[in-house]
């Protein structure tokens, strides 16, 4: 967790923090010397690093809050057994999953191959986790489909991805 105990500026939102944007200097002077010094590259780039960073750490989304000061929250992988089986995915599904949380990417077919399913079997699987939010479905149905991880967190015991239309 990164805390600051002063809250964001009058008129940004957290929810605008998920969008690029451009920055709001609160000391003009403590961000030159920064600057100087090396420590900042550019004026709001801030967000954007700390975003690359935990998809190069395949980390969940961190999260943003505000409550008697501001914070940036981190989470550890949420995608673990323990969790699989809260949500009480098959075998399957979990060896599925955890497939891609290694190789980015499955087909039917790789799921039909992993899981020694049948041609059926392995359509229905990634519909399922699809239907659960744990998959993302790329390219329409039959061989050039693809399913990916959603980026998520927990959320009071609920998966919630943060809308950012």
């Amino acid at each position: 967790m990164i805390r600051s105990p002063r809250l964001l500026p009058y008129g940004i939102t957290l929810d605008e923090l998920y969008i690029p944007n451009s920055s709001t200097l609160r000391n003009k002077g403590l961000a030159e010397v920064l600057y100087d010094t090396e420590l900042i590259e550019r004026w709001g780039s801030g967000i954007e690093k700390i975003q690359q960073h935990c998809l190069d750490g395949r980390l969940p989304e961190y999260t943003f809050e505000e409550y008697q000061g501001f914070q940036i929250v981190f989470r550890k992988d949420v995608y673990d057994e323990e969790y699989f089986h809260s949500l009480n995915l098959n075998e399957r599904q979990i060896k599925a999953v955890i497939y891609v949380k290694e190789k980015g990417q499955i087909t039917n077919k790789k799921y039909q191959e992993i899981c020694d399913t049948s041609a059926r079997t392995s359509s229905r699987g990634p519909a399922d986790l699809v239907s659960r939010r744990l998959f993302e479905q790329k390219g329409t149905i039959g061989k050039g489909t693809e399913y990916t991880l959603i980026r998520q967190r927990r959320h009071k015991g609920a998966i919630y991805a943060p809308n950012k239309s």
